[in-house]
């Protein structure tokens, strides 16, 4: 799986670009080492104590390391905030609705509605995560590594399209909204989110994927998936994290990277994890064999 190979090109540019611009390159690869660390000591022990396929724990990991990429970035973009597009979404809004969805959703601000929503918002981790490890267990592989890719490609084209068109969002562009209040979501997203980070919206795009991969998977999953990517949209906008127009840019990015993943994984089969067998295990012309158009195994 190519995942690592983008993670160290991520770092590569991330590096490059912060010599050029004289940004705090040291403490963009310190952040970079630590939640690197952090993560091969979480994975290592997850895939002993849950006896994970090595493979398979290899294509999760992968995808957590655009989480270290994400964390490390915020001192990077910091600059970008005298540039930024929230006129501009904000006004491309209100011409669509004539008002913004955040102020249409803002009676509903309550410290209960907070803590749900923010549970809600935090559903979008285990989408990184959960669905792959569906499909492996159900002998579905390649359909876990297209998801997997898919996941890692949206998330470092979205930190690119973070640098192109930085926007704080509407908790961070809009005043005199009713207080939605605090919590220990709402703070670890403050401390840990990169405040420039909202478009494209990374939640809608992730979620969206999923649901792709569900529709085409069955019914049942499509259903069940495109459910959880409703609420946590619905989430985004009553937190005041994005604006309506990243939502779409996320959908778009969402597609863009499905039948982007497919296209590599099916000209490069080799590339694919699953395709490489087992310690003890021979390989055989079958785990070659490119992803199928609907993507099952």
């Amino acid at each position: 799986m190519p995942a690592e190979g983008l993670f160290v090109l991520a770092v590569l540019v991330a590096t490059v670009a912060a010599v050029v611009a004289g940004g705090p390159v040291g403490t963009f690869l310190f952040w970079v080492a630590l939640y690197g660390l952090a993560l091969v000591v979480v994975a290592a022990a997850v895939t002993w104590l849950f006896r994970l396929d090595p493979r398979l724990a290899r294509g999760l990991a992968g995808v957590c390391l655009t989480f270290v990429v994400y964390g490390a970035l915020t001192p990077l973009y910091a600059p970008l905030g005298s540039r930024t597009i929230d006129a501009f979404l904000w006004q491309a809004e209100r011409a669509l609705f004539g008002t913004t969805l955040v102020q249409l959703v803002e009676p509903m601000a309550s410290p209960g509605w907070t803590d749900f929503f923010v549970l809600v918002y935090g559903i979008h981790v285990p989408l990184f995560l959960v669905p792959a490890y569906f499909h492996w267990r159900a002998g579905r592989r390649l359909r876990a590594e297209r998801l997997l890719l898919t996941l890692v490609l949206a998330m470092y084209l979205g930190f690119v399209g973070y640098a192109l068109f930085p926007a704080y969002g509407p908790v961070g562009t809009m005043t005199g909204l009713r207080p939605i209040g605090n919590n220990a979501g709402t703070e670890f997203v403050a401390a840990y989110g990169n405040a420039l980070g909202t478009f494209p919206s990374l939640h809608a795009g992730i979620s969206a994927a999923v649901a792709i991969d569900g529709w085409r998977t069955s019914r049942r999953w499509g259903l069940l998936y495109t459910g959880i990517a409703a609420l946590i949209w619905a989430s985004t906008l009553y937190l005041r994290y994005h604006w309506f127009l990243d939502l779409v840019a996320g959908l778009a990015l969402a597609g863009l990277c499905t039948w982007l993943a497919g296209h590599l994984l099916a000209r490069w089969p080799r590339i694919a994890v699953s395709t490489i067998p087992r310690l003890g295990e021979p390989a055989t012309p079958g785990m070659m064999r490119p992803v199928p158009e609907g993507g099952d195994t």
